[in-house]
């Protein structure tokens, strides 16, 4: 077993180490969703919302039905300043999760978000 990360930069080392391991293991299964989605969260977690941007976009035109990487997407692109591609992901994710837990939520960001904001 290895020892923990010492120092911050130990942590960012780790960090990227996993993501890069995370691109290759995507690379490999390219054409599975899930796996897609799951390092696009990483990268926005990670706090790298222009790389997890295409990856969401990859994830969810391989499974256009699964709507948690629309909201994710939204996410990262409203983060990004694109604001007008966030409403249509979040939109989006409303009309494949009507009755998700969070649909009013969501709802309500998107109101806030304003048709005049691009």
């Amino acid at each position: 077993m290895t020892a923990e990360p010492a120092s911050p930069q130990d942590w960012r080392d780790t960090v990227s180490a996993a993501l890069e391991a995370g691109w290759r293991f995507a690379g490999l299964y390219a054409t599975d969703a899930a796996t897609q989605c799951n390092l696009a969260t990483a990268l926005q977690k990670k706090g790298d919302d222009a790389a997890a941007i295409p990856v969401f976009e990859k994830a969810v035109q391989l499974a256009p039905a699964e709507p948690s990487c629309d909201l994710a997407l939204g996410t990262s692109l409203e983060k990004e300043g694109r604001d007008a591609d966030a409403r249509r992901e979040y939109q989006r994710y409303l009309d494949l999760a009507p009755s998700a837990p969070d649909a009013d939520s969501v709802k309500s960001h998107l109101a806030s978000l304003g048709a005049g904001r691009s």
